[in-house]
């Protein structure tokens, strides 16, 4: 099928300024801007991602802190807690991470994740399992949010229920205990977090509030004053209010002085006399601040030095109290946690990230700023910073797995769970490196994408995800030995299973479409085991270009998934569906769901209906985004290296850049592979002879011709052996050049 080829846009001015601001080449700063990065502030934030002071609080989920207020009730109760996750990675990595935290928290706690014929989701059958197990608290992982008649099911038992999801909601969200899921909370600024993201939002939560901090009022807050002597008097008095880190309340007064202020003050603060003609004076604005602050900790920069001999002074003077609340001042943190640098107020924000409003030396926009410094330094003790990086390499497997967005929370959790796994200390995993080849200090995304989640996915297709668990909870070494081997064995089925069934599903595919005209294919076929269904789909629609469904019909119930392209999102057109569907759920390009089988026509039906009339034949045709133009000498292992180190981890929505390498010589070409069906091309520029490998193009070879130029698409790498390192182009389309 032919592919169009469409070369991104760039404004020149913007990559320009990229360029010489961060001082890299002009391929790179093409890059950054495809990434939507336009200055050098979002830049220095992507390429540089701090885990402890760039993730958001976990407790701006609306029900976090009652969540975390029940689980820790259950443990000091030693309530039974039961843990139901999903089959895949992302179900698997999230029950570890709850199961792990629980564990170590001295919990009374069992995790389950569905095995054999188990559908998706928790159901009526797995709350009755776990009320015969005396659980009276369960949380579940990476599914829920649509379990509405189970949790009818768990209230009749008196079971409370905390769903931590990320899938999308239905209409009716389940009334359960707590619900933490990004798409369902208005409150949570990123919504693409996985089912392992979320869980690892809950735990650092838990862990959290186990510190003196949690729960505890803090006061952020900023003066302006008539000058810096101790007769001198406030003008502006800015605080904001914050409990587990998140805003509850602000301040913000003017104050009407005693006597003039300073030509050279008005010019700093902007306020001037005339401004102040009508507010009140300090013995009346006194009271509404002490009324504010009550207990509070006190929190400013330069605070002890500054702000608290004023505020001490007229507390004293007007209300005769002695304040002794405890102070946190951010120019010392800043001193402490980053020695190098400069530590005014403008400095320490933008090296953390923080913007800095236009109105600078406002009392209100010094507090704001202040509290943002006061929450990235202080939100993440030092006890916490271990158990982020420790359960970072858990959710960036979930992460990578679940092929949801590398931005934001993802992108810092996955870059940091990449360098712990490096050196990780789950023994499972790190036999399970060994075994699929994999080196510990140089693993990257690409090998945990291609060679350990399709093993550790590989269980749950077979039913027999509770193995994969076990690799990550279980600290027996013998036993975890065992576990890789079957796990190996199971990925090698697996791909046998899958073999077999993608060969049934082809050779029916023309009885069950109309391959040329249909603009969405739907199977259902009878006698397949479930388990693959959704990777065969996903190869059927990467064939066709179009939207896939294939339902498995057995005992009156058809069971189905789909995979589709991006002109077509499928849970918002499923959605349209529902009253079909006695099971639902899934994200944009990929959705799960189950249905009556004397439905199934009426639902293939209706469906071909609402695809004819989005989609047009030229939606239909595959497209290529090519990310930067290259001359043949541009390509080179320095490049390759120099992307690595820019925008590793590669993922969905960062995936590794698309080149157009234009008008290059082929130097020879060969079919390769037991059966042979790759073509492998070998290129030349004034530099190297290199690879380029075309997968399962075999057909094509013949038109590839030694000694004559082709413009090729694809991506760029470097393959290592025998210590040794090779240029690679991995191809996704040649054409000859003209």
């Amino acid at each position: 099928m032919k592919k169009k080829w469409n070369i991104a846009d760039y404004d020149e001015d913007i990559v320009f300024n990229l360029l010489n601001e961060l001082k890299t080449n002009e391929i790179i700063a093409k890059l950054l801007y495809r990434r939507g990065i336009t200055t050098k502030e979002e830049a220095i934030k992507f390429l540089s991602p701090d885990l402890s002071h760039d993730l958001y609080s976990p407790f701006l989920f609306q029900d976090m802190e009652k969540a975390v207020l029940r689980i820790r009730k259950a443990i000091e109760n030693k309530e039974r807690i039961g843990i139901y996750g999903d089959r895949d990675v992302d179900g698997i990595t999230s029950t570890a991470i709850v199961f792990d935290t629980l564990k170590r928290l001295k919990a009374d706690v069992i995790a389950r994740v569905p095995s054999g014929d188990d559908g998706y989701g928790i159901s009526e059958n797995i709350i009755d399992e776990f009320k015969d197990k005396d659980i009276s608290l369960i949380i579940t992982v990476d599914n829920g949010i649509t379990a509405v008649e189970a949790v009818k099911k768990a209230d009749e038992y008196n079971i409370d229920i905390i769903i931590t999801d990320h899938h999308t909601p239905a209409d009716i969200i389940p009334e359960v205990y707590a619900v933490i899921n990004p798409k369902a909370d208005a409150n949570y600024p990123f919504k693409e977090l996985c089912g392992a993201g979320v869980a690892f939002k809950l735990v650092t939560a838990l862990y959290y509030s186990y510190s003196k901090y949690f729960g505890k009022e803090f006061v952020v807050f900023d003066l302006e004053t008539t000058g810096f002597k101790g007769d001198d008097e406030i003008i502006e008095i800015g605080a904001v209010k914050l409990k587990n880190f998140i805003e509850i309340a602000r301040y913000h007064k003017y104050v009407k002085p005693h006597k003039p202020i300073s030509e050279e003050i008005q010019n700093i603060t902007g306020i001037t006399e005339e401004k102040l003609v009508n507010e009140k004076t300090i013995s009346f604005i006194i009271q509404d601040f002490y009324e504010f602050i009550k207990d509070a900790v006190l929190v400013g920069h330069n605070i002890n030095n500054f702000d608290m001999n004023f505020i001490k002074r007229d507390i004293k003077k007007y209300l005769n109290i002695k304040i002794n609340n405890e102070t946190i001042d951010t120019l010392q943190l800043s001193k402490e946690y980053l020695p190098n640098r400069r530590h005014n107020l403008e400095s320490v924000a933008e090296y953390l990230h923080i913007n800095i409003p236009g109105n600078y030396h406002s009392a209100i926009y010094d507090a704001e700023v202040t509290a943002e410094i006061f929450k990235k330094f202080y939100r993440t003790p030092k006890k916490i910073k271990k158990i982020l990086k420790y359960y970072s390499q858990y959710a960036a497997l979930g992460t990578l797995a679940d092929i949801v967005p590398l931005l934001d929370e993802n992108r810092l959790i996955v870059k940091a769970g990449i360098e712990q796994l490096q050196k990780t200390d789950i023994t499972g995993l790190a036999i399970l490196f060994r075994s699929v080849g994999v080196k510990l200090g140089d693993i990257n995304s690409h090998d945990l994408a291609w060679k350990v989640i399709p093993v550790l996915n590989a269980a749950g297709r077979m039913g027999l995800a509770p193995e994969a668990l076990k690799l990550f909870i279980s600290s027996n070494k013998k036993e975890l030995e065992s576990i890789v081997l079957k796990l190996l064995e199971l990925n090698h089925q697996r791909k046998e299973k899958q073999k077999v069934n993608f060969e049934k599903i082809m050779d029916i595919l023309p009885e069950k479409v109309d391959i040329e005209n249909d603009k969405i294919f739907i199977i259902d076929i009878e006698n397949m085991e479930h388990g693959v269904t959704g990777v065969i789909a996903n190869r059927i629609k990467d064939i066709y270009y179009r939207p896939v469904a294939i339902l498995i019909v057995k005992d009156g119930e058809g069971v189905g998934t789909a995979r589709s392209i991006p002109e077509f999102p499928l849970h918002d057109n499923f959605s349209k569906l529902e009253k079909f569907f006695k099971q639902f759920g899934g994200h944009k390009y990929a959705v799960g769901f189950s249905l009556e089988e004397n439905n199934i026509e009426e639902f293939k039906s209706e469906l071909k209906k609402i695809v004819d009339a989005q989609l047009q034949p030229e939606d239909l045709i595959p497209k290529i985004t090519i990310d930067a133009e290259l001359e043949p000498d541009d390509v080179s292992k320095k490049l390759v290296k120099l992307i690595s180190r820019y925008f590793e981890p590669f993922g969905a929505t960062n995936s590794e850049p698309v080149f157009l390498v234009k008008n290059i010589k082929v130097d020879k070409v060969n079919i390769i592979g037991k059966p042979a069906k790759h073509v492998q091309i070998f290129l030349k520029n004034k530099k190297e002879t290199f690879r380029a490998m075309w997968w399962g193009k075999a057909e094509e070879a013949e038109k590839i011709r030694a000694g004559e130029y082709y413009d090729i698409v694809g991506t760029l790498s470097i393959n290592e052996w025998n210590n040794n390192e090779y240029l690679n182009l991995i191809v996704e389309d040649i054409r000859k050049s003209t």
